[in-house]
């Protein structure tokens, strides 16, 4: 009897490392499709252009974003396609310890996406709410920071340089912590905002308030307050 209970553990065990090796390869396919696309999407970038006498922009300076928006629309068919290839994988490996970095990758590039303003806007949004409906907190791995720090939203969240010389207060301290769940929090707030939603962005310190923390809500209410974004 002790031998079967023995042979069923090591059994059990090896299946599970055999489970978590296969997981890992394949979020690593998948990831690296995806910094594919976001280096891409990095070099087209908005365009900053100067013009002092026919812009109403401060200081004459507007943000030019047509290359980038067409650039997105005309790949938008292979971004749907690697989400779902990621939704495929969170459906197949439930409970995986990359389950919550596979969804966070999700939020991150639809977040990319939608700046500048375009039809994927109300997507992230969409994964935002759905993350935080089924996530009550997030361990991000090592191995996920290091693949996407330097591209796209990922950047805010992995590196405190990309907030610029003059970051929100508070920042440094929770990306210290790795709050991710209130950084998320705080990108869905400026994207609302950013698509001119304020009544919902102001909502948002309600319909958190379980997962908010009192760096972020003073953030927010500095920002509604002052109607700035920091990028």
């Amino acid at each position: 009897m002790i031998k079967k209970v023995i042979i069923l553990i090591v059994l059990f065990g090896f299946t599970t490392i055999c489970f978590s090796d296969e997981s890992f390869t394949k979020y690593k396919e998948l990831s690296q499709l995806m910094r594919e696309d976001l280096v891409l999407l990095d070099k087209n970038k908005c365009d900053i252009k100067y013009d002092s006498e026919t812009s109403d922009a401060p200081f004459g300076y507007t943000l030019d974003c047509t290359n980038r928006k067409n650039f997105i629309t005309k790949n938008k068919n292979l971004y749907f396609e690697l989400i779902n290839k990621y939704d495929d994988f969170i459906k197949t490996y439930k409970d995986s310890i990359w389950e919550d970095d596979a969804y966070f990758c999700i939020v991150l590039f639809n977040l990319t996406l939608s700046i500048p303003v375009n039809n994927f806007g109300p997507i992230a949004w969409d994964e935002l709410d759905h993350f935080f409906k089924k996530f009550g907190k997030i361990k991000i791995e090592n191995w996920t920071k290091e693949k996407f720090r330097d591209l796209g939203s990922f950047r805010y969240f992995f590196n405190s340089n990309a907030w610029g010389q003059n970051p929100p207060k508070g920042i440094d301290k929770l990306l210290l912590n790795e709050d991710y769940m209130s950084l998320l929090i705080l990108s869905e707030f400026n994207l609302l905002m950013l698509y001119d939603r304020k009544e919902e962005a102001s909502d948002i310190l309600q319909r958190r308030r379980d997962k908010i923390n009192d760096i972020t809500t003073e953030i927010i209410k500095t920002r509604l307050k002052n109607h700035t974004l920091d990028h």
